[in-house]
Order: structure tokens, then C-alpha cells, then sequence
């Protein structure tokens, strides 16, 4: 989706910009909605990844969170579940 595209290209560069500044990037299903086709492996695991790092306890005081519309509209897990749910 082209708006993805642009938001990682825009998170890539905050992060050259201000590079102490912890930048996530929340990126949106790559498949329509009621499509039986899953989301690709990459897709829900950087889900998956920022998500847990914004849950957890060990989440920086400021960041910047970079994500689409259609991304921030999709439905979240409870954020007990991704507080918890992680492997050591």
C-alpha cells in the first residue's frame, strides 16, 4: 500500500534525523478486509513488535509512533495481553 511505503520511508528518516529519539512504526494489514489471504509474516510481526515495545514496562517516556489511518483503525489486542505475552 503506498501509504505504508511512505510512513516506513518517514520513519527511517526521523530516525537519521534524531537519532536518540526511539521511533516505532506501526504498519497496517497488507490484505483487504474478509480476504481469506492472511497478513504476511513481516507485516504482523513489526505489528506485533512495536506494539508489545509500547506495552511493556520498559517503555521510553517519549517516542514517536508513525502509522497510516487505515493502520490506526485496525483492531489492537488488549494491551494486558501484549504486556505479557512475549518470549525471553
Amino acid at each position: 500500500m503506498p501509504q505504508d511505503k511512505d510512513a516506513a520511508r518517514l520513519a527511517e528518516l526521523c530516525r537519521f534525523l534524531a537519532p536518540n529519539m526511539p521511533v516505532f512504526a506501526l504498519p497496517g494489514w497488507d490484505t483487504l478486509p474478509y480476504d481469506r489471504v492472511s497478513p504476511s509474516n513481516s507485516v504482523l510481526s513489526q505489528r506485533l513488535s512495536t506494539l508489545g515495545r509500547l506495552a511493556g514496562d520498559h517503555r521510553p517516556k517519549t517516542y514517536l509512533l508513525i502509522t497510516t489511518v487505515s493502520a490506526a483503525t485496525q483492531k489492537l489486542p488488549p494491551r494486558t495481553l501484549l504486556a505479557t505475552a512475549h518470549f525471553t
